[in-house]
């Protein structure tokens, strides 16, 4: 099941928050896919809030947030991705953070976060990792 979550219209000198980010989810079983693709601010940050907070509140036991595409985080995001984490703790759900270049680390790193957070180069990477612990945990159990 697959989903385009869009911000609520701004006011007149506002930008149009499609111009500034799209957010995807992607829901396959037990496997929630949150992509972002532009810039996450103030303005744009309840998205993507809203969206991980629609995708740990399913049946998702993992969820994996594709930041490949995000060309500025600022502050908000930051805070929008440590909510969505604490959450999942709550509803023992894993979140993990996959992609993102220089404009999502840079903020992670200067605001001491890098080590909160599983990190992986992509969301099939992030993925794939799940597959493999879970076949483990079959083997064993």
């Amino acid at each position: 099941m697959a989903s385009m979550i869009r911000p609520p219209a701004g006011g007149a000198d506002c930008p149009d928050p499609s111009d500034l980010l799209n957010i995807e989810l992607v829901q396959d079983r037990d496997v929630a896919v949150v992509t972002a693709h532009g810039e996450i601010d103030l303005y744009t940050a309840p998205l993507l809030d809203s969206a991980l907070r629609e995708a740990i509140d399913g049946d998702a036991e993992l969820v994996v947030v594709d930041l490949s595409d995000v060309t500025f985080m600022a502050s908000s995001g930051l805070t929008a991705l440590l909510s969505a984490l604490d959450r999942a703790r709550q509803q023992r759900c894993e979140l993990r953070l996959a992609g993102g270049g220089r404009a999502v680390q840079r903020p992670l790193q200067a605001a001491g976060l890098e080590d909160h957070f599983e990190h992986f180069s992509s969301a099939s990477e992030a993925r794939s990792q799940r597959r493999r612990a879970d076949r483990y945990e079959n083997q064993v159990g």
